[in-house]
């Protein structure tokens, strides 16, 4: 049984995010059952805060285009970019190109979804992947 501590505990823990909170709810009672565990406590909760992440990158980088996906592939592969030097790289992969303003309006995209973080100043954004969407695009950290 999930108790009331349980679910203030994991609302904390997600700072509020009802789909974090949903996922790290359901690995946490997932990995129980599975387990050696009777009783959810915080440490379950916490053990099972990477399964739950990875649950939500990975729905959040199957609702991407294909041209979105291959965009964040290229920071990927590339390392913090701007949005100039990630169009190039997008460009040359895809047959027929959206626009760069285009490429570019998909980055505040990328940063609510927590794929990209923003690094630099407001008139020359560097964007990067974020380490949990690296590993489950299998690229290492550049």
């Amino acid at each position: 049984m999930v108790s009331q501590d349980n679910l203030e505990y994991i609302a904390r823990r997600v700072d509020g995010d009802a789909r974090q909170a949903i996922s790290l709810l359901y690995h946490s009672v997932r990995n129980l059952q599975f387990g050696d565990r009777v009783e959810l406590t915080e440490a379950a909760i916490n053990d099972a805060e990477p399964d739950a992440t990875r649950h939500i990158v990975r729905s959040r980088l199957l609702s991407l285009s294909r041209d979105q996906r291959i965009a964040l592939e290229c920071l990927g592969e590339n390392g913090p970019s701007t949005s100039g030097e990630l169009y190039v790289c997008y460009r040359d992969r895809v047959d027929d190109p959206c626009t760069k303003p285009t490429v570019r309006g998909w980055m505040p995209k990328f940063g609510g979804y927590e794929l990209v973080v923003n690094k630099g100043p407001s008139h020359a954004p560097r964007y990067r992947v974020c380490e949990q969407v690296l590993e489950e695009l299998d690229y290492k950290p550049i």
